[in-house]
This record gives structure tokens, sequence and C-alpha cells, in this order.
């Protein structure tokens, strides 16, 4: 039986695309020697915005969104963003970078 173990490592905006696109670097690691041919890999992508401080601005760009900051303890709450889904190749340690476009009608594309 195989043990691994997929670690978020990093996420970028790609220069390069043709649309807005997030790359989301993923390590992944099998401990108990067996060799991973490939891996249906799904991901359900969350945003939890009460993790984080606002600057007088953002706050005024997120009112339509959560409504007027006092209001945040009911309203900023997490919430599901996409599920991904990609195929990963690769052995017994591999770095797997995945992009998604950015949401485009109603969500990400990958």
């Amino acid at each position: 039986m195989t043990d691994l173990t997929i670690r978020a490592v990093g996420a970028r905006a790609e220069p390069h695309a043709a649309v807005p696109t997030l790359v989301f670097d993923l390590a992944l690691e099998e401990s108990t020697g067996q060799l991973v041919e490939s891996i249906a890999l799904r991901c359900q992508i969350r945003i939890e915005p009460h993790r984080r401080r606002y600057s007088p601005e953002e706050e005024r760009n997120l009112i339509e969104l959560f409504g007027e900051s006092p209001r945040w303890g009911d309203t900023l709450k997490p919430f599901l963003w996409t599920h991904a889904s990609t195929i990963v190749v690769g052995s017994r340690r591999f770095l797997e970078s995945c992009g998604f476009h950015a949401i485009r009608n109603g969500g990400l594309h990958h």
C-alpha cells in the first residue's frame, strides 16, 4: 500500500497566458518506496476570507460581497471557489504544476 503526501508549495500568476491563469505547485511524495505510475488528483479549492486582514481600500471594495465590515463576523465565511482535477504522472518524488484559468463564466477552467 502506498503512503502519499501532497503539499501545496506555491501559487503564482502565469504571466504568458492568454487569459488570467493561476498555477499551483504541488509537492507529492510516496514514502514507502512504491513506484507511483500516475495519480488522478481532484482538488477542492476553498477561499477563507476571514483568515487575513484587509486595508481600508480593500474593505470598501468588499462591501458588495460581504456587507459593511461590522457585519463581517456573520458574513465573512469560507466558501467553495472551485473543483479542479489533473492527472499526475511521476515516480516516488515529483512536483506538479497545475494551471487553472482565473474565473471565467462562473468557474475555473483547466
